[in-house]
């Protein structure tokens, strides 16, 4: 039986990224409901921001105590939450705890023809190897389902389905599927493997980028999701560590875990929105790059929502910081408000060599009505070719990994919320399709 005593500030910070048994998830879960002072105090603790912010009602109700209470929730605990939300992601790689791993996978044998070689890294939907095809000598990205979520049929729906979107799609900006299926109690999708970096850690390592390569990285994105659009999907997850540099400086973009089939379709496991304000709903997509609309409402969404969030990643590469950012901004609540009614800092005031053509692009991507922006990705792939001019995305690269390689060498330390300090470990290598 589990002590009556409040929990320590460490443990409930590990509780929110989901690091802690199911068992005493369960107990710290009933506790947090029902003890005032826990609740403040999870509300003041860091989190990383979650790929879905579950359980948010409409945003005229929103309240710091439902963001909590929804937030401090473990998504496989989440009871009548769950029924509508077929999984929450938990945050960046390195802001998880490791995921429970099945037989051959814990100690790097095999997968079918697949020989796993190394760990690339994990997330809250899968962990991603590099591996080698037996048969053709080909090293490829398998993702894996932690055997921790195989019990939950919605999970598995979900990674089902994020089979079947990356497989429809073929385009060179877009990181390609060559294989999926089940071996041996294990689903498994299996993805080219490219060397290279994602946008977050570049713009990390860099800060704000020349505009020239800053509009470059975001033309190629637009030419991903541009393909995306003409086979009907819709992102509704685009942000800078969704789309990674390769070392040739080819964009591609990643993670189609939360792609929407247009036409009505809602995806298995998600249940459509019922019209009523005060019903319990759900936000799919990053609080820093999610677009208005998407907030409202996740399953009526179309491509203008993924042109919003590669305006705000657009702004973010520019800028070195998302568009509602800082100490005015510091909970994924206030993000999502801001969202909906505030406008974004005008590009011309935070850098003075942003064109004023340039600046009023971005600003007509960032619109709160979807019908201001640009209608399709590809109206973007054209504004953008104009700024894109003397760009050099293998030099940029170059730069960042340096960079990240130093950092290595040096066994820089990275923060972990308010969990402790690990040794930074970074990977410059095949990302894959991560659950971040």
């Amino acid at each position: 039986m589990h002590d009556t005593q409040c929990p320590s500030g460490d443990e409930l910070s590990a509780y929110l990224v989901g690091i802690v048994p199911l068992d005493r998830s369960e107990w710290l879960t009933a506790h947090v409901d029902g003890c005032a002072e826990c609740r403040a105090a999870v509300q003041t603790l860091d989190r990383p921001a979650e790929t879905q912010v579950a359980g948010l009602r409409h945003a005229v109700t929103y309240t710091r105590e439902a963001l909590c209470r929804s937030n401090a929730t473990p998504i496989a605990e989440q009871g009548a939450i769950a029924e509508q939300d077929p999984i929450a992601e938990q945050g960046p790689i390195a802001e998880q705890g490791p995921i429970p791993e099945q037989g051959c996978i814990a100690k790097l044998g095999r997968v079918r023809d697949y020989r796993l070689l190394k760990k690339l890294g994990e997330g809250g939907m899968g962990t991603v190897y590099k591996a080698l095809h037996t048969r053709l000598d080909k090293i490829v990205a398998l993702k894996v389902l932690p055997a921790g979520r195989l019990r939950d049929p919605r999970v598995v729906a979900r990674f089902e389905r994020e089979m079947k979107a990356v497989g429809k799609l073929e385009h060179t900006r877009i990181v390609r599927a060559l294989d999926a299926g089940e071996h041996d109690g294990t689903h498994y999708l299996v993805m080219e493997h490219v060397e290279g970096l994602d946008l977050a850690k570049l713009s990390q390592q860099l800060g704000p980028l020349g505009v020239a390569d800053a509009c470059e990285l975001a033309r190629q994105a637009a030419e991903g999701l541009e393909h995306a659009y003409q086979h009907d999907l819709v992102h509704r997850d685009v942000k800078p560590s969704n789309l990674m540099l390769s070392a040739d400086g080819q964009v591609k973009v990643l993670d189609l875990g939360l792609a929407l089939l247009r036409g009505g379709q809602v995806p298995s496991g998600e249940r459509a929105p019922s019209g009523e304000l005060t019903g319990d709903g759900q936000v799919m997509g990053t609080p820093d790059y999610v677009a208005p609309e998407q907030i409202e409402s996740s399953h009526t969404v179309d491509i203008r929502a993924d042109v919003y969030a590669l305006g705000c990643t657009l702004y973010t590469l520019l800028i070195g910081t998302a568009p509602f950012d800082g100490p005015a901004h510091d909970t994924p609540l206030k993000k999502l408000m801001a969202h909906l009614s505030l406008p974004a800092a005008p590009l011309g005031e935070k850098r003075a060599d942003v064109h004023p053509d340039l600046a009023a692009f971005v600003e007509q991507m960032l619109a709160k009505d979807p019908a201001g922006r640009p209608a399709t990705p590809a109206e973007v792939v054209a504004a953008l070719a104009r700024w894109s001019q003397g760009c050099d995305l293998q030099r940029l690269w170059s730069q960042a990994a340096a960079q990240v390689a130093a950092l290595a060498e040096v066994g820089a330390v990275v923060q972990v919320g308010a969990v402790g300090q690990i040794g930074a470990v970074v990977q410059v290598g095949a990302v894959g399709q991560l659950g971040q």
